[in-house]
């Protein structure tokens, strides 16, 4: 992070909005520079959406520091626990993730010295005994222990190695992004061009081998932060956590301002028109008013999501092209070192600029919109600004209807649970209903008891069809 500001700007506001933008739930930061006081402040300053804990070197604080950022849009931060296995260095939390289970998580940033960093290994083998057995570790580790994971490649401290493999196979530790890209690069730091652009992958997680079956959707790529390391993600699950799916597709409202969507739902409505005009005269079971404007539906909905696909953001596209060039010419071993270096580099710098200009736009964006509606009382905006934000609970199962009392049955994915409560409602429509043929008798049966009769009036003006006129 390399401290809390960069020509006048405080790297928090961004990291408030790295959290909410791309939904981070524990973010790990390392040379944070940061004392109570300051991060005392930072959580007065984002008491609705982050909460952080944070470790410093007593002695130094502007130096070192390691925190961990947890988003309260997504965790709630009651029964934290954190141990400082050493202050500036190493921080330990174990955070309410589950059910009942916890995660517990190891903040990492070593030394660059080398035998500083095989103590500092050495002082957590045995330290960490007597507390929480960390689930994941992660941070900057400032060594390699592959030489391949070096541009150019070359070892480090074999000392330094020994202790990290020791307290790596104390604690049943794998290499997340080296198990699900062998042989990939995956370079997270980078020296400038002006510096010689050399490469390294000195951030890492490592999590415990049995949840790597877990873990999906490694990631490595630009921070919208003024850094020289790359931002690494991955998503954790277990296998008693629900399946969620990608949730009910929705407007982008950016599409609403498109010429071509335009035209072409304007060409739609106008078939629409046409269809309910013919079905006046000409309604049956198949086209009536409901089945025509569902094919409407169906087709504008058709329309937008192929529109929505063509129209990806430049910016987006363009970074996602000079991954593919990076990644080729990383992966070239027939270009030479120094070439690699030069070309790998220059990509990054692009990679990063369009990155952060991505990050500018929607913070741009954010406070055009806060400027526009926080002064209308009739903003949704305005409403929930003075709201409590509260992490939400998700529904982890749900019993099925026919599974017996003695050997309940449960589903926990979010389509099957969906499904199920849709039908349980439905069938609530029907419950204590009469079969068809005896229900006409049934009717005439409760109507026999009501006494009161309507004037002759006011059946004919019941008989009569609501006009247009009337329903608008």
């Amino acid at each position: 992070m390399r401290g809390r500001f960069h020509n006048g700007s405080d790297k928090w506001l961004h990291i408030n909005q790295l959290l909410r933008d791309d939904r981070i739930a524990i973010l790990a930061l390392q040379e944070t520079h940061l004392n109570k006081e300051q991060t005392d402040r930072i959580n007065n300053m984002f008491q609705d959406t982050l909460h952080v804990i944070a470790s410093a070197d007593p002695d130094n604080y502007v130096s070192k520091g390691v925190a961990l950022v947890i988003n309260k849009r997504l965790l709630g931060v009651r029964d934290i626990d954190h141990f400082e296995l050493c202050p500036g260095r190493a921080l330990l939390i174990s955070v309410p993730w589950h059910l009942q289970e916890r995660i517990n998580v190891l903040n990492i940033y070593a030394p660059n010295d080398p035998s500083c960093n095989a103590a500092l290994w050495e002082r957590i083998h045995d330290d960490i005994a007597n507390l929480p057995q960390p689930d994941v570790i992660l941070g900057n580790f400032n060594f390699i222990e592959d030489p391949l994971d070096r541009l150019p490649a070359h070892c480090d401290s074999p000392s330094t190695i020994d202790n990290w493999q020791s307290l790596k196979s104390h604690l049943s530790l794998a290499d997340g992004w080296q198990v699900t890209f062998p042989g990939s690069p995956g370079y997270t730091f980078a020296q400038s061009v002006g510096q010689g652009g050399h490469q390294s992958r000195i951030n890492c997680i490592y999590v415990q081998e049995d949840m790597l079956h877990f873990c999906k959707d490694w990631e490595i790529g630009p921070a919208p932060l003024h850094t020289d390391h790359q931002l690494i993600s991955v998503r954790l699950s277990k296998q008693s956590m629900p399946f969620i799916g990608k949730g009910r597709w929705t407007l982008n409202p950016t599409l609403l301002r498109d010429t071509q969507v335009k035209n072409s739902l304007i060409k739609e409505a106008i078939k629409l028109r046409t269809s309910l005009d013919h079905c006046e005269t000409m309604r049956t079971n198949q086209i009536n008013p409901q089945t025509i404007f569902q094919a409407f539906k169906d087709n504008a909905v058709a329309i937008l999501r192929n529109r929505a696909k063509k129209v990806i953001p430049m910016a987006r596209l363009r970074i996602e092209r000079l991954k593919e060039d990076q990644c080729q010419i990383l992966n070239d071993t027939t270009i030479p070192d120094d070439a690699r270096l030069l070309l790998s580099s220059e990509l990054r710098e692009k990679i990063n600029t369009l990155r952060k200009t991505l990050h500018d736009s929607t913070r741009d964006c954010t406070h055009l919109k806060i400027r526009i509606e926080s002064e209308s009382p009739t903003s949704g905006l305005w409403a929930k600004s003075g709201k409590e934000k509260k992490a939400r609970d998700a529904i982890t199962e749900l019993q099925t209807l026919d599974s017996p009392p003695d050997a309940p049955r449960y589903v926990n994915r979010s389509c099957d649970m969906a499904e199920l409560a849709r039908n349980y409602y439905e069938n609530l429509q029907q419950k204590d209903l009469h079969p068809p043929d005896t229900r006409q008798d049934a009717i005439n049966n409760v109507l026999s008891f009501v006494s009161v009769n309507l004037p002759e009036e006011e059946k004919e003006k019941l008989d009569q069809l609501i006009s247009l006129e009337e329903i608008t």
